[in-house]
């Protein structure tokens, strides 16, 4: 009984302050997670080089390689930490949750409502027309494929890329890797609205916003962005907003499963159907 108290203090003071350790091991996970995301982009920007890019988009049109790679990478950090994924809130238990269940369904009527507010404005007041937001097919433009098998398989790339690729893998690296690896170093000291938050809320919501805010800019050549130096403010800052957001409900929840839900429906509400 008194080892199961020992254990459960231990539990808790980790979780306030985070794992005792060298005097170094903050500033090691910072700058571990610091660098991981220029990294990363560098990585993925350097495929031009390759004839993966090439490949990619005369097949399907969106980058599912790249964000494939988001969730394959950081699993592979966790693996050769010799750590477990659901200890970075990585579990796919967590769908069965009822709360992640009705977080989903609730966010679903939100967005929905707001997108048909939104669209209503912007059609009536603004004079803007729906389109759908499709990948360009080299095969759908070069090959004879009736118009409705193009829209229909334009679209399936389109949900899957967003809702299995940008969202998951995004999650994966952001709130589990990222997230997760800083809130074990600094601990969730404080609350907000009942949950227990820390400096790793903060710091990978900058980070996600950081690597958004990239943009185009592509060091290996003009083929895939711009090679000269540009970062986007604003795609930076809404990124970094919803990164709170996301943060959030992964500390809330305690896995990524709810905001990789969430971040889905975001894309899924806002970016199949588009505003021109």
């Amino acid at each position: 009984m008194k080892d199961s108290l020992v254990q459960l203090t231990d539990a808790m003071e980790t979780e306030t302050k985070g794992t005792k350790g060298s005097p170094w091991h903050r500033p090691r996970a910072v700058a571990e997670v610091t660098l991981l995301v220029p990294a990363f982009y560098f990585l993925i920007k350097s495929l031009v080089l390759t004839p993966i890019p090439f490949i990619q988009f005369r097949l399907v049109g969106w980058d599912f390689f790249a964000h494939a790679l988001m969730t394959v990478v950081p699993i592979a950090l966790i693996k050769l930490r010799r750590q477990r994924l659901r200890d970075y809130g990585i579990s796919l238990r967590q769908l069965r949750e009822p709360e992640v269940i009705k977080l989903a369904v609730a966010a679903s009527v939100i967005l929905a409502a707001v997108w048909l507010v939104l669209a209503g404005t912007l059609l009536q007041v603004g004079g803007y027309q729906l389109s759908l937001n499709l990948p360009p097919m080299w095969f759908g433009e070069n090959w004879q494929i009736p118009s409705a098998w193009k829209t229909l398989i334009g679209v399936t790339l389109t949900v899957l890329f967003e809702a299995l690729f940008c969202g998951l893998g995004e999650e994966v690296m952001f709130r589990g890797y990222i997230q997760g690896r800083l809130n074990a170093a600094f601990g969730r000291p404080w609350q907000f609205r009942g949950t227990r938050i820390g400096w790793g809320l903060f710091l990978s919501a900058a980070l996600f916003g950081f690597g958004h805010g990239l943009g185009f800019f592509n060091p290996f050549g003009e083929k895939d962005g711009w090679s000269h130096f540009t970062f986007a403010w604003q795609p930076a800052a809404i990124t970094a907003l919803q990164g709170l957001i996301f943060g959030w409900v992964r500390d809330h929840t305690e896995g990524i499963a709810a905001p990789a839900i969430l971040h889905a429906l975001i894309g899924l509400f806002y970016g199949i159907i588009i505003f021109s």
